[in-house]
């Protein structure tokens, strides 16, 4: 008997995916843990194109299509139907711990990619040492699934070899994939060796050490870290802050707080990161500084500093800016003012300004509401939800959909298998496949056997449970690292006063 997979294992949790990737806009507008390969080409991120990007955007896209046009046929006729036929005439079901080894040496690079993540999710040990090696292949993407399937597996007796990797004289992106390895691993015997890289002269490398200690969360690099404050990349000052939310010790909030009071000299990267950050350490007193900001003119042009800032504040539970953030949510026409506005009232469990973003006429306000509702896991919510599933756009139908099933409402279900109908063949995919993780079973487009289904399994089928509880906000410390990090803090401020 083929044995199932777990549902959160499966690469088709779509509806979830959906979720997460509208939920992660609220709050992180640009990843700190993505490092551009030529710093000449960073900017501030202001939310919009420049002109030139605009200019370059227009003038290529004739040229990008017909590329798109000749590319696609072309792969399909020559590879992907000749692939299908040689797994239907000679493949022998999933394939083994030694298949996906061979693809590892294969030309092309979804092959090795295939190959890699066959590996991690077999968690084969034995092949580490072959994905370590894949750390240094010319392609992008090879090298980042190469990281992910070492994180899957995991192993100490590797770590040696990513440190010194990481350390060595490899070109910086085989030494940034070493170090993210080593931070998926959680390997805290690094921190030593992660807290010299932070000096190094590629700013990509500080990036990547940055987001590597975050995730250890090892004090010992609070002084170090926050020192990256005041670097000359702005995406290496946004990960340092990252990481200090991250590591969660208070001792670096000062630093923080330091970078809050000159916030207007920051891009708007720097200074979204530094607000998550400063949610994550601070408590009240932090929270009306950062109302502030959201209400200051200064900042009436930034939507991502403003939109970050509303879905902090109710991450902190600051009630005193509910009116501020429901005219945000009604108002506003910038999708992450929006976004974060309903984020921030879900989170202080302000249901009727997300009911009325439910009633709006801007499909994305309908949405936002939507995943509000979601969010608040209250009951109440439902009849507004299925409103939505008669809406016309039909990302507003799948976002009430994720929301009722969050809910444990059995019209969730009920819906996704008349979505099986839908005009719309991406809605029709995707409702389809979503049937299939949470029944286990496939009855492909026939909607009759699967309300029989449904009918025989409602009572059994527990929904809510595909959507776990958000872990806590605040890292807890141990006494033992809250010991520790009064050492290394008081140790760094002799250090700094001893310097001058």
């Amino acid at each position: 008997m083929r044995k199932r997979k777990s549902f959160w294992n499966r690469p088709g949790a779509a509806f979830l995916a959906c979720a997460a990737a509208v939920l992660a806009s609220a709050a992180a507008p640009v990843c700190a843990e993505e490092a551009p390969p030529d710093v000449k080409s960073v900017e501030e991120f202001s939310g919009e194109l420049t002109t030139g990007q605009d200019v370059s955007n227009i003038v290529s896209f004739p040229f990008r299509m017909i590329a798109y046009a000749i590319y696609y046929p072309l792969k399909f006729i020559l590879y992907d139907i000749w692939a299908w036929l040689w797994d239907l005439c000679f493949g022998s079901g999933e394939a083994s711990e030694s298949d996906y080894l061979g693809m590892l040496g294969e030309p092309d690079p979804a092959r090795r990619i295939m190959g890699l993540r066959g590996l991690g999710g077999l968690k084969a040990a034995s092949a580490l040492d072959r994905m370590i090696d894949l750390f240094a292949d010319p392609n992008d993407e090879v090298r980042e699934e190469a990281v992910a399937a070492v994180g899957r597996i995991g192993s100490d007796s590797k770590s040696a070899r990513l440190m010194d990797m990481a350390g060595g004289q490899s070109p910086w992106p085989v030494r940034a994939s070493a170090i993210l390895a080593l931070g998926l691993l959680r390997e805290k015997s690094a921190t030593a060796m992660l807290m010299k890289t932070l000096e190094d002269p590629a700013w990509q490398i500080r990036c990547h050490a940055l987001n590597a200690l975050g995730a250890i969360g090892d004090t010992a690099s609070g002084p170090a870290v926050s020192a990256r404050l005041k670097d000359s990349e702005p995406l290496v000052r946004a990960s340092a802050a990252t990481a200090l939310g991250n590591i969660g010790d208070p001792a670096g909030l000062p630093a923080l707080l330091g970078v809050l009071d000159s916030i207007d000299k920051e891009g708007s990267a720097v200074r979204a990161y530094v607000v998550i950050a400063v949610g994550k350490l601070g408590g009240t007193a932090e929270a009306a500084r950062i109302f502030a900001i959201l209400k200051s003119p200064a900042f009436a042009s930034d939507p991502v500093t403003r939109g970050t800032a509303a879905h902090v504040l109710g991450e902190m539970g600051y009630a005193a800016a509910e009116p501020e953030l429901t005219a945000m949510l009604l108002s506003s026409r910038d999708d992450r003012e929006i976004s974060g506005a309903a984020q921030g009232l879900a989170m202080l469990g302000r249901l009727a300004p997300l009911v009325e973003a439910m009633k709006s006429e801007s499909p994305y306000k309908r949405m936002a509401g939507a995943l509000g509702a979601m969010r608040t896991r209250n009951p109440d919510a439902l009849p507004h939800l299925l409103s939505l599933l008669s809406d016309p756009y039909s990302d507003v139908r799948r976002t009430a959909i994720i929301a009722l099933l969050s809910l444990g409402s059995e019209e969730g279900v009920e819906a996704l298998i008349g979505q099986l109908a839908a005009s719309d063949l991406r809605m029709r995919a995707w409702a389809l496949l979503s049937l299939q993780q949470i029944s286990g079973k496939d009855f492909g487009l026939d909607a009759e056997a699967w309300l029989g289904w449904w009918r025989e399994n409602a009572d059994s089928t527990d929904l809510k449970s595909l959507f776990p509880e958000e872990p806590p906000r605040r890292k807890k410390l141990s006494r033992a690292d809250r010991e520790r990090s009064r050492a290394v803090w008081a140790r760094a401020a002799r250090e700094a006063r001893a310097a001058g």
